[in-house]
């Protein structure tokens, strides 16, 4: 052992330049490892099934401890992994386990009840109705089994979001992390965490 740390000392004198390339090298792996293992997931948005709420190519990271901490709640985005398609999903939580689910004339209602859903954009949303008629067509009820979600994109309109309409529930045990913050670009900024 001693010799070894003789070797060491003694490379490191003979290639200080490298030795600190290297040591950078291993001190960034380690905090990216250990960041994306248990804090933060990177997020780089493909398609427009959560527009106007995220843009396609929108770039930040969405948070693996909150949700390791916190569990869901109905309406947290999250990233879910679909593997059919080996793809990782961004979409908004609408029924947790147990929970009946059912759209009818536009109107979202969870166990019968309607709900109101802050997060859509009105001014899409409408603009949409005015021109084409109902936003999110009727479907349901649907009941959520145990241990498994119902998801939608927040682009309800037909064929803007391929979800839980479309492929069924997924398993809780797929969802990765919770919430979104979208970095680039500056002008889509956003702390996306459902409550509001």
């Amino acid at each position: 052992m001693n010799q070894f740390k003789k070797l060491r000392r003694k490379w490191r004198e003979d290639h200080p330049f490298l030795m600190d390339i290297i040591e950078s090298f291993i001190v960034a792996f380690i905090v990216v490892f250990v960041t994306t293992t248990w804090f933060l997931y990177p997020v780089h948005v493909e398609g427009t099934s959560m527009y106007p709420t995220l843009h396609d190519l929108d770039v930040g990271f969405s948070n693996l401890f909150s949700y390791r901490t916190e569990g869901l709640q109905r309406f947290d985005v999250v990233i879910v992994h679909y593997k059919p398609m080996n793809e990782y999903l961004i979409k908004r939580v609408i029924g947790l386990p147990g929970d009946l689910v059912q759209v009818k004339d536009d109107v979202l209602y969870i166990n019968g009840e309607a709900m109101e859903e802050p997060f859509l954009d009105t001014e899409y949303a409408n603009a949409y109705r005015a021109t084409y008629g109902k936003f999110t067509d009727d479907f349901g009820p649907i009941l959520v089994p145990a241990n498994e979600i119902f998801v939608m994109g927040d682009n309800r309109r037909p064929g803007g979001s391929t979800d839980s309409r479309v492929f069924g529930t997924l398993p809780l045990e797929n969802v990765r992390s919770k919430d979104v913050y979208i970095l680039w670009p500056p002008s889509h900024f956003i702390w996306e965490t459902g409550s509001k």
